[in-house]
Parts: structure tokens; C-alpha cells; sequence
């Protein structure tokens, strides 16, 4: 089953254990940690990911806000700021980044959970608007192949719609889109939502 990856950059070692038993109780998979700024350019460059933990102070040159450019820039992948710094100033400087989320340092499961459902959902989102998705691309990559109502229920799917919403858009019943997703979450290996897209996002890279 598909697993959402990834990347912690944090120059704390217990705290990147500690994110990492967290992160894979939740289903997440870890697809590389940093522990300093030239370790994060070069995890970036070698790892594919999904979604990356960055921390705002990095015992380093640079710090996580300037990586988070490189990311927002070259990468294009969502990021979530952890940091024990909460002060007027940061928090300016960090916004002009534009991340997906910003954590605030000791954080409990439930608040990494939301945040980083909230990012992928976001990310995925601002992709699907952008006409990101194409049948015959994900037709050369999916076997055995979508259906045409299978690959609508995958854009809606993807912009973050519920059964309902979805439902509604395309003129069916939510059974007859609940039919759909079953065979969806199949082909693309996944057992959820988050999963799913998560699953859409690899294959899009």
C-alpha cells in the first residue's frame, strides 16, 4: 500500500527519531532525513518526495528559510515549518515563503496529522486547478487502465472534493461514486484519500 513520503530536516537527532516513529505510526514513510542545510540540498536532489519537515533553524550556513525557497522554486513540493519560534518577526519572514503549514515545537501527533493532511491537500489541489492531470499520461503508468468515470472521480478526487461534492458534479449517486473510488484506491494501490492522492502526486513527478 502506497505510503506518503517524507523528508525531515531538523538538526536535532532525537527529534528527527522521534518524527520518524510518529510519522510511521501514521503511514507515512520516511524518504530521508537532513540534519543541516548541505544535507538537506543534497536529500532534495537525490530523494523523491512528497511532502518535507523543515526546521527554521538549522545549525548551518543557511537556514530552513532559505531552503524553503529552493524547494518552493526548484521543487515545487509542499513544505511544513517546525520551529520553536513563534515571535512577530519569524513569522513575516517565514509567510513570504509561503508554506503549507508551520508547527510549532513540542507538537502532539494530532497537530503533525492535520497539518500534514491539510499541506498534501492543499498541494494537490493548486496541481489539479493547474490542469495537471491527463487520461493517456496516467493510462501509460496505471495498470490496468482508468475508466473514463474513474479518471473524473480521480480530478475531483484530487482537487480535495467529498463524495457528495463529487456526486454532484458529475450528475451520479455518492454509491455510485463510493463504487468508483473502491476500484480507484485499487489501481493505485492506496486504502484512503490522503493515500490516494499522495499515490497521484508520485506519479505526476
Amino acid at each position: 500500500m502506497y505510503k506518503p513520503r517524507v523528508i525531515i530536516v531538523e538538526d536535532e537527532p532525537i527529534i528527527v527519531e522521534d518524527l520518524r516513529n510518529v510519522l510511521e505510526d501514521l503511514g507515512y514513510s520516511i524518504a530521508g532525513t537532513a540534519y543541516s542545510s548541505q544535507d538537506a540540498l543534497q536529500v532534495l536532489e537525490t530523494t523523491e518526495a512528497d511532502i518535507i519537515l523543515l526546521d527554521i533553524e538549522l545549525n548551518s550556513p543557511i537556514d530552513g528559510v532559505a531552503i524553503a525557497n529552493i524547494i518552493r522554486k526548484q521543487y515545487h513540493l509542499p513544505f511544513v515549518y517546525l520551529t520553536s519560534f513563534a515571535d512577530q518577526q519569524t513569522i513575516e519572514r517565514v509567510s513570504r515563503t509561503q508554506p503549507y503549514g508551520y508547527i510549532l515545537k513540542p507538537f502532539s501527533e494530532k497537530e503533525l496529522r492535520a497539518c500534514l493532511e491539510i499541506a498534501l491537500y492543499n498541494h494537490s489541489k493548486e496541481k489539479a486547478e493547474n490542469g495537471q492531470l491527463n487520461k493517456d499520461w496516467f493510462d501509460r503508468v496505471i495498470n490496468p487502465p482508468l475508466t473514463s468515470r474513474e479518471f473524473d472521480i480521480l480530478q475531483q478526487l484530487y482537487m480535495g472534493k467529498s463524495n457528495r461534492e463529487i456526486a454532484k458534479t458529475l450528475f451520479v449517486s455518492t454509491n455510485t461514486v463510493k463504487t468508483h473510488l473502491s476500484n480507484l484506491y485499487i489501481k493505485l494501490e492506496a486504502n484512503s484519500r490522503t493515500t490516494a492522492i499522495a499515490r497521484i502526486r508520485e506519479l505526476l513527478q
